[in-house]
C-alpha cells in the first residue's frame, strides 16, 4: 500500500467517525428534546387535575389516557384517585390493572392486596391477584386466589 492510499483511508475513516459523532449529537438532542416534551406534559397535565377530589373522575380520566396510550398520565390520575379515596376498592383495582398491563406486577400484587384488604368478599379481586400472582410465579398464591375467586362468584352469583 503506498503513502497516499494509507492517506485516503485515514481520511474516510476520520470521515466516518466524525458522520458517527453528528448522528450520535443529533439522536441526543432529539431524545433530549423528547424527553423535555414528555415532561411539560406531565407537568401541565398534573396541574390540570391538580384541584380534582373526585375519585370517580379521576379513574375515568386515568382510562382514557390508557386508551390514549399515555401510561404515565394515567398513573398519575389513578395514584391520585386513590390517594384521595384510600379506602375506594374500585380505585385500586383499576390503578392495579393499569400496572398490571404495564408489566408493573409487583406493583400491581400491592394494589389488588389494598383492594383485598378493603373488600375481602370481591371475587373479581381475587381473579387479578390469581392473574397477577401467576405472572410473578407465585403458584401457591395463585391457587388460593383462584379458589377464593372461584368460591365467591359462585354466590355472588
Amino acid at each position: 500500500m503506498n503513502h497516499k492510499t494509507t492517506i485516503i483511508i485515514i481520511l474516510l475513516v476520520i470521515s466516518l467517525l466524525a458522520s458517527l459523532l453528528i448522528l450520535k449529537i443529533t439522536y441526543q438532542q432529539k431524545i433530549d428534546k423528547i424527553n423535555q416534551e414528555k415532561q411539560l406534559m406531565i407537568t401541565g397535565y398534573t396541574e390540570e387535575i391538580k384541584n380534582e377530589t373526585n375519585p370517580n373522575i379521576l379513574i375515568e380520566s386515568g382510562l382514557k389516557q390508557l386508551e390514549n396510550g399515555q401510561p404515565e398520565l394515567a398513573m398519575i390520575s389513578l395514584k391520585k384517585a386513590v390517594t384521595v379515596e384510600p379506602n375506594f376498592r374500585d380505585g385500586w383495582l383499576t390503578l392495579g390493572l393499569a400496572q398490571y398491563t404495564q408489566k408493573d406486577y409487583q406493583a400491581a400484587l400491592t394494589s389488588f392486596l389494598a383492594a383485598e384488604k378493603i373488600d375481602p368478599i370481591n371475587a373479581q379481586t381475587y381473579h387479578f391477584l390469581n392473574l397477577t400472582y401467576t405472572k410473578l410465579k407465585q403458584k401457591d398464591l395463585a391457587l388460593i386466589a383462584q379458589e377464593k375467586f372461584v368460591f365467591l362468584n359462585k354466590n355472588q352469583k
